[in-house]
């Protein structure tokens, strides 16, 4: 289908703007790896160690000592705990002989760690590579679906696309993810696939890294049917099956199990308690993990868990997952990312792509009289890509992964809608530009709209706490102090009543502060938390033993806390209160006995210099006394000076009122 005429196209230098554009890809990463370098974005794995990331690291690296994965790794990670106990997961995921995921990933994070096994640098250029094929591929699908230039605006749009490259630097299977879905969509878009047996071997192996590929391949099946080429299908799948088929033969694991996670993965999806763009693990997580047997009785127990409505409703925000990146709550989102980084702050982001590419579409329904019966055809199959990618995202949660199949397409639409701006603007077409606008409001109106009522941006405060806190942890409170002005910056902007969370915030940068020796800052943030209810009064609780910890503030460490006590709740609380009081009225009276023996010595010293100076025998008290006696310091007290900080304390009381 072509968008610009024929001459044109074959004056347009299309392979030098390629390979610019590729440099440019290229640059763009580098900026961006070196931007988050030495920021917690690099370091999600080991700051947040409850996480897919950080577990891959742990799973990769026991693979090398057993790379069949005998023992059956699987993470016990702290939440896991409160819906049941070893005995219980066990019996949830089927066995610990099965793959805890597809296990594709993994090993391709365990052999990268061979080569770089202190750090995650090369799997992160790895993935960028991996992006930049897939950047390639749509690149090819955009030519043969329009022209030249839509589909360099189709790359330039991925370069410049943040979710992607933020991807790629987590430790997550994401891009590799959607490199293999571009080789799918490449795929589709030509429709007709000579080799069967090399597709079909590569949807065995891309079985490996996520169970819902063979849904495409099915597909591609129906559309080019016939039992000779359904045989070639079949014998390359199982081809590309055989090291999981030959794996489990050998462990005894079920000859097709990939990943034990399906169950745990359709109950979230599912159940209305979760929320589609939080995750929450439900109150009856165990319960309905427990009651529920098979996948069917997984998805029956979570329709229960709210009315017919409700379950459409959530179904129904699902749709709208493409309008912001969603992360599970462990993991950095790409909202506190783009603090760290300029290149997220300003890229390319999911809203304004897919209003792109809802305006292309509107724009190519006029042309679709005119299209030839090829170019219907390819439009065609784009929509049922479109299709079946939406069955996969309804069937499952609405992770990264699970929303890249809709990003590709998209990208070749918007670019069509750019071009054929461009185009008008350059012929001076008023009523062109105008078509394109209205096209654009009729889109982005409802669609923002919807969006903003049925998926409301969610602030994420865990993530900014659980950074700064694991640097604190780390002795590193230098980047603890960089994150929690992040911190502040993102209170204002998303949250500015969130009193709690204020509270929270002024805890970790007194606790920071503290670090860093600046206490008068640590002084002026612990007292700010008494502006903020905090649940419990912990947060105040514990304000007051970290001002403890500065010197000559113990006063306004006991003040605070005695102010605080009307929101201190009964029983624990109380009796943690008055041990801290108990504690400091302790430690007082152990550095006033520090503080007067340190005077003794001094006045033993000084008399002694004394002695000295008026010609007496070298003779210390202890050997002018041998019978330990009480010897006279009053002259040489006399004429030392008391330092300041050995004068009497203020009496402090260290009771607290009924």
């Amino acid at each position: 289908m072509a968008g610009i005429d024929e001459e044109e196209e074959a004056t347009f230098p299309s392979k030098k703007v390629l390979w610019v554009l590729m440099g440019i890809f290229l640059l763009l990463r580098l900026l961006f790896y070196v931007e988050l370098r030495d920021t917690p974005v690099l370091l999600n794995h080991e700051l947040s160690p409850e996480t897919d990331s950080s577990w891959y690291i742990t799973w990769a690296d026991r693979l090398h000592e057993d790379p069949l994965d005998r023992a059956g790794n699987h993470p016990e990670f702290g939440w896991m705990a409160s819906f049941g106990d070893r005995a219980f997961w066990t019996e949830v995921w089927g066995g610990w002989n099965i793959y805890h995921q597809s296990p594709l990933y993994v090993y391709l994070v365990a052999l990268v760690r061979l080569l770089d096994p202190r750090g995650i640098d090369f799997l992160v250029w790895l993935q960028f590579l991996f992006e930049l094929a897939a950047a390639l591929l749509v690149y090819l699908g955009a030519r043969r679906v329009f022209d030249e230039k839509v589909a360099l605006v189709a790359f330039g749009l991925l370069a410049v696309l943040g979710p992607n490259a933020f991807y790629a630097v987590m430790v997550q299977r994401t891009v590799l993810v959607l490199f293999f879905q571009a080789v799918v969509l490449y795929l589709f878009i030509l429709g007709r696939v000579r080799w069967s047996g090399p597709v079909g071997f590569f949807f065995g192996v891309a079985f490996l890294l996520q169970p819902t590929f063979p849904v495409y391949l099915l597909f591609l099946l129906v559309m080019a049917w016939s039992y000779r080429r359904a045989a070639w299908y079949a014998g390359g799948f199982l081809l590309g099956l055989s090291p999981l088929l030959l794996r489990n033969l050998l462990v005894g694991a079920p000859l097709l199990s990939s990943s034990t996670r399906g169950k745990e993965a359709l109950l979230l999806g599912h159940c209305v308690e979760a929320h589609p763009f939080q995750l929450h693990f439900p109150e009856r997580y165990g319960d309905l993990l427990a009651e529920a047997g098979s996948a069917v009785g997984v998805w029956w127990a979570s329709f229960r868990c709210g009315s017919p409505g409700e379950y459409l409703l959530f179904q129904g925000k699902k749709l709208l997952a493409m309008v912001q990146p969603m992360e599970i709550p462990n993991n950095f989102s790409l909202e506190f990312s783009s603090h760290f980084s300029t290149f997220l702050a300003f890229s390319l982001g999911y809203r304004t792509l897919f209003v792109l590419a809802f305006t292309g579409g509107l724009l190519l329904l006029p042309r679709w009289g005119r299209m030839d019966k090829e170019a219907r055809r390819t439009f065609l199959r784009l929509g049922w890509w479109f299709g079946l990618t939406v069955v996969t995202l309804l069937v499952t949660t609405v992770l990264p992964r699970y929303r890249t199949p809709l990003v590709l397409p998209a990208t070749i639409v918007a670019s069509y809608a750019l071009v054929y701006l461009g185009r008008e603007v350059l012929r001076r077409d008023v009523a062109g530009v105008a078509r394109w606008g209205l096209a654009a409001a009729l889109v982005a109106v409802p669609y923002l709209t919807l969006a903003g009522v049925l998926s409301p941006r969610v602030f994420r405060p865990n993530e900014y706490v659980l950074a700064s806190a694991r640097y604190l942890e780390q002795g590193r409170p230098e980047k603890a102090e960089e994150v929690l002005e992040a911190f502040a910056r993102a209170l204002r902007t998303h949250a500015p009543e969130d009193r709690t969370h204020a509270a929270v915030q002024a805890l970790l940068r007194g606790q920071t502060m503290l670090a860093l020796r600046r206490h008068e800052e640590a002084v002026e943030a612990l007292a700010g938390i008494l502006e903020h209810p905090v649940h419990g009064g912990s947060a105040r609780f514990y304000s007051g033993l970290a001002l403890h910890a500065l010197r000559g503030k113990e006063s306004k460490a006991i003040a605070m806390l005695r102010s605080a006590l009307d929101l201190l709740p009964e029983g624990l609380q109380r009796l943690e209160a008055e041990q801290f009081l108990s504690e400091c009225k302790a430690k007082r009276r152990l550095a006033e006995e520090k503080a007067r023996r340190a005077k003794e010595d001094r006045s033993l010293a000084a008399f002694e210099a004394v002695q000295k100076a008026e010609g007496h025998p070298e003779k210390s008290l202890a050997e002018e006394n041998p019978g330990g006696g009480e010897v006279s310091t009053r002259k040489p007290r006399a004429t030392v000076p008391t330092p300041a900080e050995d004068q009497p304390e203020e009496e402090l009381d260290y009771s607290l009122p009924e």
